[in-house]
């Protein structure tokens, strides 16, 4: 999970940690960053990322996919088989719930219009604070990644060795966060699939295309991908598909068995 761009990381005062949390903190983060060298390294190689021994961990999976692909759909039948599901879209919106600390600075920053009647986040008034203006975006941006990364990384954490965690996040390529997971998993549609499917939600065809402009490319997502699941098809098509890519690949994996 991506740190904000600009954030100072605010460090603990001397003597406020209990004996030994430093050195378990290093060692925790060195091996962090062991597991993400080597599986750069497998997935660049050919190996794929699955190869990469996780240890007394479940296997994480970043599930990805452009606007109007399915990948919610994906998603569900991975927490249907068994999968434990963090969904990043509804973790943004709970940092930004209503007496949380994330709202209070995002109103501290922007100022009480943000807020409606009811003190909930007005996310129209926040949108038109921020559009075309990259300062307020990177000031936004300071206040929620980081705790977006903190409450999905718990999340994903909590989940048991011998389970698998899902991250179901429509931004992982432009995040580059591609080397936090086990495996990435890609679901893709034809253009026209996907303005028919957004079309069906009553978006028109003009701010469909808007928001796909500006998410990134098909090329750019299957650059990161282990596993391509292709949805042009029937949700029963893809269900199949999920069916198959659990029982091949993503249970065994999630067991120790070899890829």
């Amino acid at each position: 999970m991506p740190a904000a761009p600009g954030l100072a990381l605010s460090l603990p005062a001397p003597g406020s940690l209990p004996p030994g949390a430093p050195e378990r903190a290093l060692l925790t983060l060195i091996g962090e960053m062991t597991g993400i060298i080597a599986r750069r390294r497998s997935f660049a190689d050919g190996a794929g990322r699955l190869a990469v021994p996780r240890g007394r961990r479940a296997l994480r999976v970043g599930l990805t996919g452009g606007i109007g692909t399915g990948k919610s759909t994906a998603a569900r039948r991975l927490a249907e088989r068994g999968a434990s599901v963090v969904d990043a879209d509804a973790v943004a919106r709970e940092v930004l719930a209503p007496g949380s600390e994330g709202l209070a600075a995002v109103a501290a920053a922007f100022g009480r219009d943000v807020l409606g009647a009811d003190d909930s986040l007005n996310r129209a008034a926040l949108a038109s604070r921020v559009f075309g203006d990259p300062a307020a975006r990177a000031r936004l941006d300071a206040i929620t990644l980081p705790r977006i990364a903190e409450l999905a990384a718990r999340r994903l954490e909590a989940v048991p060795a011998g389970g698998i965690a899902v991250y179901d996040v429509p931004l992982l390529a432009e995040s580059g966060i591609a080397d936090l997971f086990d495996c990435v998993i890609v679901v893709e549609a034809p253009l026209a699939t996907r303005l028919a499917r957004l079309a069906r939600r009553g978006v028109d065809e003009a701010d469909a295309r808007r928001r796909i402009a500006v998410q990134a490319g098909d090329d750019d997502r299957r650059r990161l991908a282990d596993f391509i699941l292709p949805n042009s098809g029937s949700e029963r098509d893809l269900a199949d598909a999920v069916g198959r890519l659990w029982d091949d690949r993503l249970r065994p994996a999630s067991q120790g068995e070899k890829p």
